[in-house]
């Protein structure tokens, strides 16, 4: 059990260090005087998302994500957080996403983040997964990229970077 809980804390770990390093490489591409992310820890408040084990989605989404953050404000860029706090932005998830939707095209960000912790019914469904828009080309080489690295380091990982449609955050984030 806790050689397991190791495992896990360090592939946590790696892949925030990953996502960041990547982020890094890609500013290569982009044009902007103001680099900014923004990244929405997925869920929070009265919205848990998925348990297993007693863990709590959103408690996951947002200690990632405070930590990415912190990691890319320390590598010079501006971080916009949908939240840092467990709480909703409203009282209902159809307000909440819309409000998360006004403080993602706030800014013309270079990369729009949604960290979340899926759980599936079949225990043959595991592994870190990467969702990208169709809305952003760049969107689909990061996702590989990352996803790549997540084959390299669990071999038992057999999920492919997918598109991902049908999302109000990410169909409508520009």
């Amino acid at each position: 059990m806790v050689n397991l809980k190791k495992r896990r804390v360090t592939l946590f770990l790696t892949f925030i260090i990953v996502i960041t390093l990547l982020l890094l490489s890609f500013t290569v591409y982009i044009n902007t005087l103001d680099p900014t992310i923004c990244i929405d820890a997925g869920h929070g408040g009265f919205d848990g998302g998925a348990v297993a084990n007693n863990v709590v989605e959103k408690d996951i989404t947002l200690k990632a994500s405070l930590i990415l953050g912190s990691m890319l404000e320390h590598t010079g860029y501006k971080v916009i957080y949908t939240r840092t706090k467990d709480l909703s932005l409203t009282s209902d998830k159809v307000t909440d996403m819309k409000e998360r939707l006004k403080i993602i095209n706030k800014k013309t960000n270079i990369l729009y983040i949604s960290i979340h912790a899926n759980t599936y019914p079949s225990n043959k469904v595991f592994g870190a997964q990467v969702f990208y828009s169709k809305n952003i080309e760049l969107s689909k080489k990061l996702a590989e990229y990352i996803q790549d690295y997540f084959l390299q380091e669990d071999k038992t990982n057999n999920r492919l970077a997918k598109l991902i449609n049908g999302k109000y955050l990410t169909d409508n984030a520009v």
